[in-house]
């Protein structure tokens, strides 16, 4: 009988250990895929030449970004788009880059949904503590959707061109 009690009892702590470490594991699992889907700031830090590049290369799929670079005459170039999107259901579209490598210039601004294509072109302007570019494009100049976003910002020859795919409602 005490054998048999004795077994019982390692059968109950290995049952409550195997419970223990499968809730360890669901909450690791739960972390990683929470921490990867949610970012709220796109940050591309690469080096950029003074050769042009190429605008038509947009994203094929939900991609926030896809940087162009290429290896000649390199100079660093951030840019951080802190916003790309409608605060309201039919609001305008609000796009704020904060820029880092540039301390003038402008931003051109593109969007394209089907054959409609926008263009607007922004200042580089110094914040008080960061350069940036920011443009606000009324509900009126756009349609429901989903547009892809160009933001291209130089100051002579220098430039860097992210992209971001955008829903208006």
């Amino acid at each position: 009988m005490k054998n048999k009690n004795k077994i019982d009892k390692n059968i109950h702590q290995f049952v409550w250990i195997f419970i223990g470490f499968l809730i360890i594991l669901s909450i690791v699992v739960f972390v990683i895929l929470y921490s990867g889907t949610h970012k709220k700031n796109i940050i591309i830090n690469s080096p950029v030449s003074k050769t042009a590049l190429n605008e038509k290369s947009l994203p094929q799929k939900n991609n926030d970004t896809i940087p162009q670079t290429t290896t000649q005459n390199q100079t660093s170039i951030s840019i951080i788009l802190n916003a790309a999107a409608q605060d309201t259901i039919g609001g305008a579209l609000i796009i704020r880059a904060q820029l880092v490598g540039l301390t003038g210039g402008s931003c051109d601004i593109g969007l394209i949904k089907g054959t409609n294509v926008l263009n607007f072109t922004s200042p580089i302007q110094w914040e008080g503590s960061f350069y940036s570019c920011s443009q606000d494009i009324p509900y009126s100049s756009l349609e429901n959707g989903t547009w892809a976003l160009t933001l291209k910002a130089t100051q002579d020859n220098f430039s860097k061109t992210v992209y971001k795919e955008i829903l208006i409602k």
